[in-house]
């Protein structure tokens, strides 16, 4: 092989590594497992992540983290912020009975920017925003 052929080849390799590895998380999976494969199997790895099962409980784990939805307060399954019934148990869900990912506020770091503040601060001195109490 010449030395363009190897270019070419490294290039396509490290393209659907990377492309393999975007499936692979946004699937749940591990993306280093998505990297290698699509590294050392080319496109035929990046099929393979296109044909990958997705890890459900971890991309429900990260949307709960993130506040997208809640969790039953009975059966502790994942269910919409607006549930009124559990689709899983059935349950009747009142609104503060639903378990929410509650994000906690560190009163020495700013709610905006998370820069440190001193203690006598009101505004952070960065972005103006006001100390959470």
């Amino acid at each position: 092989m010449d030395d363009e052929s190897l270019i070419i080849l490294g290039v396509a390799s490290i393209v659907s590594a990377f492309i393999a590895m975007a499936i692979f998380d946004h699937k749940g999976r591990s993306a280093s497992s998505g990297f290698a494969l699509g590294f050392f199997l080319g496109w035929i790895g990046v099929i393979i992540a296109l044909f990958a099962s997705s890890e459900q409980a971890k991309l429900d784990q990260r949307k709960f983290d993130r506040g997208e939805i809640a969790q039953c307060p009975y059966c502790k399954e994942f269910i919409n912020l607006d549930a009124t019934t559990c689709k899983h148990c059935h349950q009747p869900l009142l609104a503060d009975a639903i378990i929410r990912k509650h994000h906690t506020v560190r009163p020495d770091k700013c709610t905006n920017c998370q820069s440190r503040l001193q203690e006598s601060a009101k505004f952070c001195p960065y972005c103006g925003t006001p100390r959470a109490s």
